[in-house]
């Protein structure tokens, strides 16, 4: 599976980091980070409990799997295995009825839950609103200012942007 290989990638390079000394048979003491673990590959174990937890050989039974030269798909459970993924999918779906199709029930319909005011400060943020929803709340808004330039008059800029020359100023 590919997850398997991807997590096989990263125990691969956490492994190398581990000091292997076989105890008896398939028992093995592994220093790993100036800490010792047991591992046991007849029973698949390992004091860390990560192989048991997940299915997939903790880095300190890797190292040890590589140092008896066997392939470490083969301690990796069987739940990660094709065969056991097609029969998890393999049963069809049946069908629902809709909605009308439904059997009417005499109980009575359950109520949202109660709004409760929550601690502390109200938030700031406004939802935003749907289609359909009125946009404004009826408050009349003020015209757009018309930007005007007070060197050449001309509306769309101001004095400090202005390329045009001087406006003539009217003499008394």
């Amino acid at each position: 599976m590919p997850y398997i290989t991807n997590v096989f990638k990263w125990v691969a390079e956490s492994a190398t980091k581990c000091s292997i000394v076989p105890a008896r048979l398939d028992v093995w003491e592994v220093d790993h980070y100036s800490d010792k673990y047991v591992v046991n590959l007849n029973k698949n174990t390992c004091i860390c409990f990560k192989w048991e937890l997940n299915g997939i050989p903790c880095a300190d039974a890797w190292a040890c799997i590589i140092k008896k030269r066997e392939r470490p798909e083969a301690y990796v459970h069987e739940c990660y295995t094709k065969s056991t993924y097609l029969k998890a999918y393999t049963p069809s779906i049946k069908p629902l009825r809709g909605v009308k199709q439904w059997e009417r029930s005499d109980m009575v319909q359950p109520l949202p839950p109660l709004m409760r005011k929550m601690p502390g400060r109200p938030s700031l943020k406004k939802r935003k609103k749907e289609q359909g929803e009125v946009k404004d709340s009826g408050a009349i808004k003020r015209p757009k200012r018309v930007f005007k330039c007070s060197k050449c008059g001309q509306t769309g800029h101001y004095a400090t942007k202005c390329k045009n020359p001087l406006a003539p100023t009217p003499r008394d």
